[in-house]
């Protein structure tokens, strides 16, 4: 092979099946039958639960792969179960299927034509045409059908169009006939049909199979045979009973000699049929039947509590009876049913055209005859000591499993010698349901209340939710120079910024290369240590060498600190610098995280501002929309940058300013609430007037020049708006002061015109407040309410993002919230 050149390969489909009791059996090294799991010296005893070939047990090597406890993987075993069960997760779909069959013909109790309907839909469904499952539907049921048979040019033999005809109506042909063209025009494979799948393919595939699985149990009597079949009660997840059918109905099915035996007897005789001759002997069937008349195919009378008397004409009262129907019972009417509907369930249960290697649906999934049994080292044992040994929480339930099983055996034996009865047997065998159950669902045990949450987990448990294994151990990772906390809101910050408690701070670190412009900095951090912020913990030298300053004294820090720039060997050329691990400090970024992860916007970049005396992050309103966030107790993840790369991207590619609008609808997502929409009403209002001191606090609170809010050296104000008696400032000239200060140097001023969400006539009669009008940066008319500087479009702030850009907008935000 020349492997510059590869055979190209990908990946074409993955699906997900039950293991057969067969590759159960293939991939089991060891049968499990022993309920005994130690002997009297702790050591596991053969075909137990801990059995050797199981995997490597103390300093003992595996008798499977002969390697110790550090090298073998295990190697799984299994219980094989002396009766069927019903699989917990099925038992709803093999009730539904178990209700939906006729006893009588063994099919499906719906007429020949809508069965004909469904099994159309699916084959083209399996095929991605859902356009011409919805018009197979409606063949024959409205005067589309003609038009389709026109067009339909599909040439049938003689022979075959008289079959046809004698065999299925003339709207049956309509649709086998249209369905045959489509799938001659449209066929595809497999491959083509995954690319070209959308999700209207399987919503219309599980709507149609409700459909079905709703029609076929409406009716009780059979549209083929006309036989009336009994009706089904379940009890729980273990038990199914079928009540007797009425007088009346039992007289009908005698006028119409129709009768419904054993199906398990005529399934065993098929199945002995089948089978090869051995030794030039041919077994009898009638022979077998009689001889294998099991305890377990018989069945036992119950009366039902539930059921109300039936009052017959002659007013006298008979309790309805209802009879137990075991497992195998069951299982043997849907070998029958899935036999004669096979096409039918096999569209039902595989969502892909079939295939050379599709094999027979059989209702075999719907029931347990093996289990598989995790290897050792997925079930350690807890050692106390030389002389004591607990074995993992999950023995115990594949240990009432076993014990269930032995019993079952002892109580056949016993029905053969005629010491026991038949009702023994059956307690048993529901004893045994209700352990599987219990393994594979805990939820699903009979045991309930109290007593259920001190019950062992089952499988489903250990897989679900947020302890399960899929989302705590496989998808959750844990990462360094990461923290968590509660969150609490601060207008005082700035929108980009995020509050970042002292203990996060002197926590958190980063590598700083020490440069002759940093390094008064960096001798300050090393001098101030581990437990001073803004200190450091650590120095990298430049082979990766770090020296640790925990246990270092002031004396050999500030030693330390004094050889920041000198290289460590002065013989070898410098090629790196010294990096000193300091503290977080006011200005880094760090990437802020609310799960669920749901959009982009869920992680942002932040600006770091450490604040003394702080327990929780603390973080601006107007990023509570972004991560859909509350302060009701919400918790955030913060993770800290560790290279210039990953700050370059966090600053310019995921930070809150470059997060203003949604990336599905183009709306914005950030704007102010609650009560900095209270106080900008108030402070657009005509009556509202400012002194000097005031207006100037107003712009020094929120234009704050050592902060970076103002492009210029100097704050720009307005002259007051009244003059004589006294000075006096509007609000509006207030938001005209940030918008000018605000204004980028090369831009023009600010023209917008919006309409706001009050109504002008709620300010009076002819007010202008209803229309926002700002020319050349400056608010002559309008309240800045929620549509303006809220998470809406068209606004003071989107104006401003589209006009400035996204920094500016952020900086209006964070000015709006200050003043």
């Amino acid at each position: 092979m020349n492997i510059s050149q590869p055979v190209s390969s990908e990946v074409e489909s993955v699906e997900f099946t039950f293991l057969s009791p067969a590759e159960i059996e293939a991939v089991s090294v060891k049968r499990i039958e022993n309920e005994s799991t130690f002997d009297s010296m702790l050591n596991p005893v053969p075909g137990g639960l801990y059995d050797p070939a199981l995997g490597s047990w103390g300093d003992s090597p595996c008798t499977t792969c002969n390697l110790n406890h550090l090298y073998c993987p295990g190697h799984p075993g299994h219980i094989k179960l002396p009766v069927p069960v019903y699989h917990t997760i099925f038992v709803d779909q093999v009730y539904h299927l178990l209700r939906s069959a006729c006893l009588y013909c063994k099919g499906f109790r719906l007429p020949a034509k809508d069965l004909h309907k469904y099994m159309c839909k699916l084959r083209l469904l399996q095929h991605g045409l859902v356009h011409e499952a919805h018009i197979v539907g409606a063949i024959g049921e409205i005067d589309i059908s003609d038009d389709l048979e026109a067009s339909v040019s599909l040439e049938l033999d003689g022979s075959e169009a008289e079959d046809d005809t004698s065999s299925i109506d003339n709207v049956t042909r309509k649709r086998e006939k249209y369905v045959q063209l489509c799938l001659r025009g449209g066929r595809k494979t497999r491959r083509d049909i995954k690319k070209g799948k959308h999700e209207g393919t399987g919503q219309m595939r599980r709507e149609v199979i409700k459909e079905f699985l709703s029609e076929v149990i409406k009716k009780r009597e059979c549209a083929s045979c006309n036989g009336i079949s009994p009706t089904y009660r379940k009890d729980a997840f273990v038990k199914i009973f079928e009540k007797a059918l009425s007088d009346k109905e039992k007289v009908k099915m005698a006028a119409r000699n129709l009768k419904y035996g054993d199906a398990m007897s005529r399934v065993y005789q098929k199945t002995m049929a089948k089978k090869p001759q051995e030794n030039g002997i041919t077994h009898d069937s009638s022979e077998d039947e009689g001889e294998d008349e099991s305890p377990s195919s018989q069945d036992v009378e119950m009366q039902d509590a539930d059921e109300e008397e039936s009052t017959t004409a002659n007013t006298s009262h008979s309790a309805a009876h209802q009879r137990y129907i075991s497992p195998m019972e069951v299982h043997a009417r849907l070998v029958e049913l899935f036999n004669k509907e096979q096409e039918l369930v096999s569209l039902l249960y595989n969502a892909k055209p079939p295939t050379k290697r599709t094999t027979k649906t059989t209702p075999d999934m719907f029931f347990v005859t093996v289990l598989l049994v995790p290897p050792n080292r997925f079930r350690p044992e807890a050692r106390t000591g030389d002389t004591e040994i607990s074995e993992a929480p999950q023995n115990s339930l594949y240990k009432n499993i076993l014990r269930a099983n032995s019993k079952i055996a002892k109580l056949h034996s016993n029905v053969q010698n005629g010491s026991s009865d038949i009702t023994a047997l059956h307690h048993a065998w529901v004893e045994l349901q209700e352990s599987v159950n219990t393994l594979i669902d805990r939820n699903k045990s009979p045991v309930q209340g109290a007593a259920a949450k001190r019950a062992e987990d089952g499988i489903k448990q250990k897989l679900e939710k947020k302890e399960g294994l899929f989302r705590k151990n496989m998808m959750g990772k844990r990462v360094n120079y990461a923290a968590r906390s509660v969150i609490s809101p601060d207008p005082n910050i700035d929108t980009n910024e995020i509050g970042v408690p002292p203990v996060f701070a002197q926590k958190l670190t980063y590598p700083e290369p020490v440069t002759s412009h940093n390094f008064r900095d960096m001798q300050q951090a090393v001098i101030n240590g581990v437990s001073k912020w803004p200190g450091a913990i650590a120095i990298e030298d430049e082979n990766g060498q770090i020296v640790n300053l925990r246990n270092k004294s002031v004396d050999d820090r500030i030693s330390l600190a004094n050889q920041l720039l000198a290289p460590t060997n002065a013989n070898a050329p410098k090629t790196k610098n010294k990096k000193v691990h300091r503290h977080m400090t006011n200005g880094d970024v760090v990437l802020m995280n609310r799960q669920p992860t749901l959009h982009k916007p869920s992680m942002m970049g932040h600006r770091v501002r450490v604040l003394p005396g702080e327990k929780t992050i603390r973080m601006h309103y107007a990023n509570c929309n972004s991560y859909n966030a509350d302060f009701d107790g919400d918790e955030m993840n913060m993770h800290f940058p560790q290279n210039e790369v990953a700050r370059a991207e966090a600053l310019q590619i995921a930070d809150t300013d470059h997060q203003y609008l949604s990336g599905t609808a183009g709306k914005p997502l950030r704007g102010l609430i609650q009560d900095h929409l209270s106080v900008s009403i108030a402070l657009c209002n005509r009556d509202t007037f400012f002194t000097k001191g005031d207006y100037h606090s107003l712009i020094y609170s929120a234009l704050r020049p050592e902060s970076g809010h103002i492009l210029s050296e100097r704050l720009e104000l307005v002259p007051p708006a009244i003059i004589k008696p006294v000075h006096r400032w509007t609000g509006k000239q207030v938001i005209t002061t940030i918008l000018k200060n605000l204004k980028p140097a090369s831009c023009s001023g600010l023209t917008m015109h919006g309409a706001t969400q009050l109504k002008a006539e709620q300010w009076g009669t002819n007010s202008e407040e209803g229309v926002v009008l700002v020319k050349d940066g400056e608010l002559v008319t309008g309240i800045l309410d929620k549509s303006q500087i809220g998470q809406s479009s068209g606004g003071l702030v989107h104006a401003a993002h589209e006009a400035y850009g996204a920094a500016i907008a952020s900086k209006l935000l964070s000015c709006l919230g200050d003043c």
